[in-house]
């Protein structure tokens, strides 16, 4: 195993690391061939929405470790570099890359299916040891609510053994998988370490037994109703954090209860029939949303909404 970092110096001070991986995924969409390749994995779009709001130099504070097998294409490697981030390799000699199939069912970019053909290289909070990741102010973890209650009180623990001190912000996804009912208790514990727990709407409504994958029965009071459940229970260790719930074209769903108010913003993109695969729009966002200057006339996350 060999760790490769990026030309950018090891005393950089992280604004932004994400704990998801990266994933070479192979398409279907419907009438088409496949894809090989492609990009995905939550780690990759976290990190490319935080991109968007740090062009260099700042761009040198975005943080990334990826894990990679000998099959990793050197061209998207490359890829990577160019975005000008600190950017981590662990290459895992005698081992495959991260490999999915993403297949959807329809027409549209609704209902899919994903399996891993490989084994998953996940990242570790173990990993940003001796890295200046571990001193981020922000990071980003995509788990299931049991990896989640194992892993943030582990950075946590980390970064006090090494003397790191400074406010952390962390914001959840919840495993899609994971986001089913005999998960909700485990999944409230998750919330009470996360200063934004941000599900996608469909996820959010599986956790309480509640079918909303058919997109023409879409109703905005429901996805309310279950963000209200979720902000009552209490989000953060002050129980002021915040829910974002991700409805894809439909925008998003915001709810604090230090501001007590709940508010909808819209969906952005330009030109819809440019739209080529939504995958890792969600991800992206909250790239975005960590390291965005001004969402809602203010921040949304630590309670500040």
């Amino acid at each position: 195993m060999q760790t490769t970092p990026s030309a950018t110096t090891a005393e950089t001070k992280c604004l932004f690391v994400t704990l998801g991986m990266l994933v070479l995924d192979e398409l279907h969409s419907y009438g088409q061939n496949p894809k090989v390749n492609v990009i995905g994995g939550s780690g990759v779009y976290a990190c490319l929405g935080a991109r968007l709001y740090l062009p260099p130099p700042m761009s040198h504070r975005l943080g990334w470790l990826i894990r990679t097998g000998d099959d990793f294409p050197h061209t998207i490697r490359e890829y990577f570099h160019s975005w000008n981030i600190l950017l981590l390799e662990t290459r895992n000699r005698g081992q495959l890359s991260t490999r999915g199939e993403l297949i959807y069912q329809g027409t549209t970019f609704g209902p899919k299916t994903f399996r891993y053909t490989t084994k998953p290289l996940k990242i570790e909070p173990r990993d940003l040891i001796d890295t200046p990741l571990l001193s981020s102010s922000s990071i980003h973890f995509l788990t299931s609510p049991v990896d989640a209650i194992d892993q943030i009180p582990q950075v946590l623990r980390l970064r006090h053994s090494r003397g790191i001190e400074e406010p952390l912000t962390i914001i959840w996804e919840p495993a899609p998988p994971s986001c089913i009912s005999p998960n909700m208790a485990a999944c409230f514990e998750a919330v009470e370490l996360v200063d934004v727990s941000s599900p996608n709407y469909i996820e959010l409504a599986a956790l309480f037994d509640v079918d909303l994958s058919d997109e023409e029965r879409f109703d905005p009071a429901i996805i309310e109703n279950l963000a209200h459940k979720c902000l009552a229970h209490g989000i953060g260790s002050s129980k002021q954090g915040s829910v974002i719930v991700r409805a894809g074209r439909e925008g998003c769903c915001i709810y604090s209860r230090k501001r007590k108010a709940l508010v909808w913003l819209p969906a952005f993109y330009l030109d819809s029939s440019r739209i080529v695969d939504p995958t890792g729009a969600g991800n992206a966002f909250l790239g975005d949303l960590l390291k965005a200057p001004v969402l809602w006339n203010g921040a949304i996350v630590r309670g500040r909404l």
